[in-house]
């Protein structure tokens, strides 16, 4: 797999490894976030919160300690990137002129200095997320809105005039890296690393301080308590009179008759499937997610842009062409978060037993949430085709 590059360049060449490793740090947010969430909610989805809270551990030596060993296998992971490049660049079927001299000062240089800034500022920023919250789900959420606005502020910024902005903006340096190598010969790609200095050093201090920053911010935000309500808050909210003593007592309803019929199966998927497809349609991330694609999918929609200086009219082709290319891939995020959430959500809430012991078939349950997933795809296609019509209209 070729990333970028003019071609041109050898398979190892300093260049391509650095941009090998700018390009996989998108996918390390994922990879480190997994691991770094965990440390926070670990503890409270296990039961032993009370336990570890009671001991003479400190909140710095408690938080730090796991963040530090979090991070270092996150990146260990991330780093699978420089030695698989490195074993590529080693293989017999590839064309000897095309491979340049092994460097191995280059697979560190490119994983320590392009990748590692980027990293821990998004390491530190949803470890943050996860004490405030003390929700994966909402963590994950978080994941997909950075990288959604990560993407539409690098178009934004895209003009030449904003260069210099987008250079010192840029988390993972991209731009400023692009800038910094925009004008070098095939030699200068295979023999030079892109030096610390202008714009790119200033990308790499920004960023760097921002993770130092958020990880003081996510020392601030976690407490040793149990209670996520004790938790501090960037808002703090009011406290609200207790009104549950006003309300009546539930009464247990009269005159219910279980009935179990050959029918009674296809009722319970029904409701299993409303119930499901409901849970996800109604829950905050699918909300969010969607707000972003249609957002980013309506930037696509009008910018149509040109071609050989003719504006493109907004067609039903054109339309189609940028929804599959903006909107496709937010559906993928909910597919995959989504699936599991829904597979395992009884099991995280501690009512599987209760569940298995209800007189329903397995199949209603399975099915109910494989059909659920296809209704809030559909609906998301439906989205996506009411926003270009609309476009279209005006």
């Amino acid at each position: 797999i070729s990333v970028g590059g003019s071609g041109a360049e050898n398979f190892n060449s300093p260049f391509r490894v650095m941009l090998t490793c700018l390009v996989m740090a998108i996918f390390g947010i994922f990879i480190v976030t997994a691991f770094v969430s965990n440390i926070v909610l670990r503890d409270f989805d296990h039961k032993t919160a009370e336990i570890i809270f009671s001991t003479r551990l400190r909140k710095h030596e408690y938080l730090l300690g796991r963040f530090i060993g979090a991070f270092a296998v996150g990146f260990l992971a991330y780093s699978a990137v420089a030695w698989g490049t490195l074993v590529g660049g080693l293989m017999p079927w590839l064309d000897v002129d095309r491979v340049g001299p092994f460097r191995l000062f280059d697979y560190f240089y490119s994983l320590f200095v392009l990748g590692l800034p980027g990293l821990l500022f998004t390491a530190a920023l949803f470890l943050a997320v996860s004490a405030l919250t003390r929700s994966l789900m909402i963590t994950y959420a978080c994941v997909v809105v950075y990288l959604v606005l990560y993407i539409i502020s690098a178009n934004m910024l895209s003009d030449p005039e904003l260069l210099t902005v987008a250079s010192l903006l840029d988390p993972f340096g991209f731009a400023s890296f692009s800038e910094a190598t925009r004008y070098w010969t095939v030699i200068e790609r295979n023999t030079m690393l892109v030096p610390i200095e202008g714009l790119f050093l200033w990308n790499k201090l920004i960023w760097g301080g921002a993770g130092l920053l958020m990880l003081a911010v996510a020392l601030w935000l976690f407490r040793f308590d149990v209670s996520p309500r004790k938790a501090r808050r960037l808002f703090p909210r009011r406290k609200k009179k207790d009104q549950e003593s006003a309300r009546p007592a539930p009464v247990p309803p009269i005159g219910v008759v279980q009935s179990f019929e050959s029918k009674t199966p296809w009722a319970q998927f029904r409701t299993r499937m409303s119930f499901e497809a409901m849970g996800v349609v109604k829950s905050v991330p699918f909300i969010v997610i969607l707000c972003l694609a249609v957002a980013n999918t309506l930037g696509g929609l009008i910018n149509q842009g040109s071609i050989y200086g003719t504006d493109l009219l907004p067609v039903t082709r054109a339309m189609i062409n940028t929804i599959n290319g903006s909107f496709t891939f937010m559906i993928l995020f909910i597919i995959i978060y989504y699936s599991a959430e829904l597979v395992w959500r009884e099991r995280q809430v501690r009512v599987h037993e209760i569940i298995d012991a209800t007189p329903a078939p397995n199949w209603s349950f399975v099915f109910s949430k494989l059909l659920a997933m296809f209704i809030v795809v559909i609906s998301m296609f439906v989205v996506s085709i009411a926003t270009a019509m609309i476009v279209q209209a005006f």
